[in-house]
């Protein structure tokens, strides 16, 4: 036999095998092979498909190159790496830590090739947007079942335990994904409240040192936007906003001394704030997540007029208005 006939014998007998995984995936599942040779399988199915829905998209829209390169990428890039890191989770934990099987990685990376089989031999028809949603949503739902088949006999645990598992994964995964988007998000919030606190401190500064002048010792307080700064010592002041992803700013005049000054993010989740003199000197700058009214201590501040700067977050929080007080 020749290299040639080998290699379609070959190519054959694999699309075989992964038909009868669709149509008897109790049966076609229990066959074991290594992760080189699951990724031989996998290649190998995966060849027509592309080519298929890369022709495919470039018939529907032939003036653009994008989706085919998603096509293409999705086969040969997205597909095996995601049931590489799928199945490295389900191993770890499932294994590993509730130690629930004692097969090697391979059989669950295997369980996880022979899940995308469904998906593999019809994700190509999305460029045909009605018909794709159909079979698509049918793939998966094929895909779902052959994994909880395919787990069961290669892993030898009960199908019913191996659908517990997967959700279990699921909802481990869910979990782990949202805390680290809300740690962004306030990480985020933190890092575009110092961002304005420094814009603000900056172009305050610059203000109070053009202005220092038309000021002319006046005691009536500069109050921007919500300000419920009513009062002229900075001994007893108080600025707020009920507003998310705002700043407001204020004027107080101090004789010197320590300042006691207490925060809130209230309603916006988040609060910057920043106390600055005429003289252009930053005296206190904090951001912090604390909801409700929290002490952040005392500071020096020498007799001079000073500039109070409070912004908002983006919302999420609770307790009102975001709030800063100054007290003597």
């Amino acid at each position: 036999m020749s290299s040639m006939d080998s290699a379609l014998s070959t190519f054959t007998k694999t699309y075989k095998s992964a038909i009868e995984v669709m149509i008897h995936p109790g049966f076609a599942t229990k066959n074991q092979m290594g992760i080189v040779d699951a990724l031989k399988f996998y290649y190998t199915i995966a060849l027509i498909p592309t080519i298929l829905g890369v022709l495919l998209s470039l018939a529907v829209n032939p003036h653009s190159v994008l989706l085919p390169l998603i096509i293409a990428a999705l086969y040969l890039v997205f597909f095996p790496i995601g049931a590489f890191i799928n199945s490295g989770i389900y191993h770890i934990i499932i294994n590993n830590i509730l130690n629930l099987y004692k097969q090697e990685y391979s059989a669950a990376f295997l369980a996880y090739i022979y899940s995308l089989v469904p998906v593999v031999f019809f994700l190509w028809v999305f460029p045909i947007h009605m018909l794709a949603f159909v079979l698509i949503v049918v793939s998966f739902l094929w895909s779902f079942i052959v994994l909880i088949i395919a787990l069961s006999n290669l892993l030898s645990i009960s199908k019913l335990k191996a659908l517990g598992t997967i959700l279990l994964i699921v909802i481990i995964f869910s979990l782990i994904v949202g805390v680290i988007a809300i740690m962004i998000i306030e990480l985020t919030e933190q890092l575009i409240g110092l961002a304005l606190s420094f814009a603000l401190s900056f172009g305050i500064g610059l203000f109070n040192l053009f202005s220092s002048n038309s000021l002319n010792g006046s005691t009536i307080p500069l109050v921007v936007a919500h300000s419920s700064a009513n009062y002229t010592s900075c001994g007893n002041f108080t600025l707020l906003d009920n507003r998310s992803s705002n700043t407001v700013a204020g004027i107080c005049t101090w004789n010197g001394g320590n300042l006691n000054i207490s925060i809130a993010g209230g309603d916006s989740g988040f609060a910057s704030v920043t106390f600055i003199g005429s003289n252009n000197k930053t005296y206190f700058s904090q951001g912090t997540t604390a909801r409700c009214l929290t002490s952040f201590g005392s500071f020096y501040a020498p007799a001079q007029k000073y500039t109070l700067v409070l912004s908002t977050g983006r919302g999420g929080g609770y307790c009102g208005p975001a709030t800063v007080k100054l007290f003597g």
